[in-house]
């Protein structure tokens, strides 16, 4: 066994009405683990997330190659342009030493109504922290990379607001511009969700405040809605007039502290991201896991900057505030 969980434990996803229809799902631990017991189950599944439809070169795009199975991993080699290629490459598991069903497990994990966090995920596969965070933040960085190839189309309703976690500490508030937008279908109810976090000093040169505020509108529209929708609502202090994007909107700020008990806002997009992503697999009857799986597999591997993660040492100085300010690690 792999993955140190009680047995017998199911995984539920998450119930979410929309458009008339709701989805679930459950699959156990064993299930789990006799579908992927080997590197090799693994590997099966990857190829075909990655190729569904046969290989295909990254480099010609022919669909024949020569497979060198003597290595860990097998290589394949294009028979038309000889360009070699693995599995893994050109995607967030590419150049990674960690075992394959600890890369699913953390799949599997990360894809259950609670998440996961850095500090459990490490003691569940047994890898050192620094590593257990970088797989949690390669995989949200694929999960965020999907959402902006999905922009908001149709009916659109934005709801622009203020955003800040900290309060009655001024030295360590930082407050900043939250867009909470979504796609609505005939009967005015989202379909797809996005709540986004834009930096009010992404440009120190702009003094004037609704000048400011215009450019982070126009930025925000630029990247997440298409350039002419049906129709486009916009408000302002979140003055929500949709009920529906108010309740999904609110689930996802709920989850977030719940699960995380707070988070830096240097961290804090990427679980905004991924509680949205999960809201609109559930409005789209789709599943989680496979979904998941399928994006890590066509996004590329972040560059990880130096010693971004936080380090364990330093929960015992925070400790020291824990009267003052809620923490938990990403």
């Amino acid at each position: 066994m792999f993955v140190t969980l009680k047995a017998g434990t199911l995984v539920r996803y998450k119930i979410i009405e929309g458009g008339g229809s709701m989805f679930e799902e459950r699959l156990s631990i064993e299930e789990f683990q006799d579908r992927f017991s080997t590197e090799k189950d693994c590997m099966d599944y990857l190829y075909e997330a990655k190729w569904p439809y046969g290989f295909v070169c990254p480099e010609c795009g022919h669909s024949h190659a020569y497979v060198t199975k003597t290595r860990h991993r097998p290589l394949y080699e294009c028979a038309n342009c000889h360009q070699q290629t693995s599995l893994t490459a050109g995607t967030i598991l590419e150049k990674t030493r960690t075992d394959l069903r600890k890369w699913f497990t953390a799949f599997y994990l990360i894809s259950t109504p609670k998440s996961i966090s850095a500090l459990k995920l490490m003691d569940i596969i047994h890898v050192t922290y620094k590593t257990a965070w970088s797989m949690l933040c390669k995989i949200r960085h694929a999960i965020s990379t999907g959402d902006v190839s999905c922009p908001l189309s149709g009916s659109v309703f934005v709801n622009k607001g203020r955003h800040g976690r900290i309060r009655g500490m001024e030295s360590l508030e930082r407050k900043e511009t939250l867009f909470v937008g979504a796609s609505l279908d005939q009967d005015q109810k989202p379909n797809y969700i996005k709540v986004k976090l834009f930096d009010d000093q992404m440009d120190s040169t702009i003094k004037i405040p609704i000048v400011k505020t215009r450019l982070i509108r126009s930025d925000f529209l630029k990247k997440h809605v298409v350039p002419q929708p049906a129709s486009l609502d916009f408000s302002h202090f979140f003055n929500f007039t949709n009920e529906g994007v108010f309740k999904l909107f609110k689930e996802a700020k709920n989850w977030i502290y719940k699960t995380f008990n707070g988070l830096c806002h240097k961290r804090m997009q990427p679980y905004y991201d991924e509680v949205c992503y999960r809201i609109n697999m559930g409005l789209n009857a789709e599943p989680i896991f496979t979904n998941l799986v399928e994006r890590c597999m066509r996004t590329n591997n972040k560059p990880m900057e130096k010693k971004t993660y936080p380090m364990i040492p330093f929960i015992q100085v925070l400790n020291l505030t824990k009267s003052l300010i809620r923490v938990s690690y990403p």
